[in-house]
């Protein structure tokens, strides 16, 4: 996200500089793409669980009707998590790039890892769509938590 809002704390000499133990760190410009295509994807599963219908007219399974008649709705709880993790997601940009503390931004990827994880979850329950346009994004953070571990250990 650091790169998508042009941060002002972004240091391309000292991102350079950066060490990674057993990943090599893409170019800069790989970044940009692919974090363009996930926030694009996230944006379009979102604009899927806003026009997701209700319970009373859409077809469910007896177990997702009999959790959506029980108060929860998988629909809002996606919406939910998805806000929470771009919240996690811009806060990582502050903790790694302007901070500069790849501990704590690892231990936040993590948190992102978890949370895109289970607004999946609830995003399958609610519409299909919604959760099969996310997995680009799930497989993006999951290479990019990694090569986190990677620049932490190095």
């Amino acid at each position: 996200m650091a790169f998508m809002l042009q941060n002002p704390s972004y240091d391309p000499v000292w991102f350079a500089k950066l060490k990674s133990a057993f990943l090599p760190i893409p170019p800069a410009i790989t970044f940009k793409v692919a974090w363009t295509i996930c926030y694009a994807c996230t944006f379009i599963s979102y604009t899927l669980l806003v026009r997701a219908k209700q319970t009373e007219n859409t077809r469910v399974t007896r177990r997702q009707s009999m959790i959506r008649k029980g108060g929860h709705d998988n629909r809002l709880t996606a919406m939910t998590l998805l806000h929470v993790y771009m919240s996690l997601n811009f806060v990582w940009s502050v903790i790694f790039f302007q901070w500069r503390r790849r501990d704590l931004a690892l231990v936040d990827s993590l948190a992102c890892l978890v949370t895109l994880g289970l607004a999946m979850y609830y995003a399958k329950r609610a519409d299909k769509y919604a959760f099969f346009v996310l997995i680009p994004h799930m497989a993006w953070l999951s290479f990019g938590t990694l090569l986190g571990v990677s620049i932490w250990i190095a």
